[in-house]
């Protein structure tokens, strides 16, 4: 497969912003496994070994995923480092890959901020683009932000529990939503389609906690949105109204479907 490399890489802003920084080479499609490769740099470093030529097992595991049609993920672990900070980042995560199994429960110094992302979810938070007007997503959505729930390299079921509640919402007007965005810092980093509301709390999460039911507070259950729904809008930047202080949002369509179902049941009184 031949790989047009340059077509990948950060814009100048995008650079400057990084500094340097620490990247992770993934198996495309597996959320849950080790990276197979650790390096660190700058510019568009993280992109290079896609162009590397030898017999080194980095490059011939690149190799085998490329013939695959497919591109390995890279993900940036950290950024915003001197250089001197990359060079000790890596190796503190080449020596903790060596182990087993981590049970750290805190996250490093600066995660929330400069912690693991995948490279287009860097691009879009970071470049000059502007941002997708919230009332041109053509679907019946809410976006939710988690800012402060959400850890960079978070698993699509963790991305999904942090998503789906508890919200402080109009059970009414929420069920007019067919979709739930998931956003980052203004980026789109998942979308899931809404089967149902319930009572905030009443279900189970994946972590297995048992939790009392929340009054005036809801949640969704769900799966993760169709790859046409996901591509159209995975990735991408959004506007986020001036002032908006609940974490979720409705788009126009989803106002609309409520103010259609307002109006037949007003005639049909």
């Amino acid at each position: 497969m031949g790989v047009d490399v340059k077509a990948l890489y950060f814009g100048q802003e995008v650079v400057e912003k990084l500094k340097s920084y620490v990247y992770a080479y993934y198996y495309p499609e597996l959320e849950n496994e080790a990276p197979f490769y650790i390096g660190k740099g700058k510019g568009n470093r993280c992109f290079q070994h896609l162009l590397d030529n030898g017999d080194s097992e980095k490059v011939r595991t690149i190799k085998e995923i490329l013939d695959s049609g497919k591109i390995p993920r890279i993900e940036i672990i950290r950024h915003g480092l001197e250089e001197n900070e990359a060079l000790v980042a890596e190796s503190v995560a080449i020596d903790l890959l060596t182990k087993d199994r981590l049970t750290n429960r805190q996250l490093g110094h600066g995660a929330k901020r400069y912690g693991r992302m995948n490279v287009e979810t860097l691009k879009n938070i970071y470049g000059s683009g502007a941002p997708l007007d919230i009332d041109t997503i053509d679907v019946p959505a809410v976006l939710i932000r988690v800012n402060q729930a959400y850890v960079p390299g978070s698993s699509t079921q963790e991305i999904y529990d942090i998503t789906r509640g508890c919200w402080k919402l109009a059970m009414r007007v929420a069920e007019c939503a067919r979709y739930a965005f998931s956003v980052y810092q203004g980026v789109i980093i998942e979308v899931f389609e809404i089967a149902a509301w319930l009572r905030g709390d009443s279900t189970m999460r994946a972590d297995g906690v048992e939790r009392e039911p929340i009054e005036r507070r809801i949640e969704f259950v769900g799966r993760r949105a169709t790859q046409d729904i996901r591509s159209k809008y995975v990735g991408k930047k959004v506007s986020i109204p001036e002032g908006a202080r609940n974490p979720c949002i409705y788009t126009r369509k989803t106002k609309e479907e409520f103010a259609r179902k307002l109006r037949e049941t007003v005639e049909g009184a």
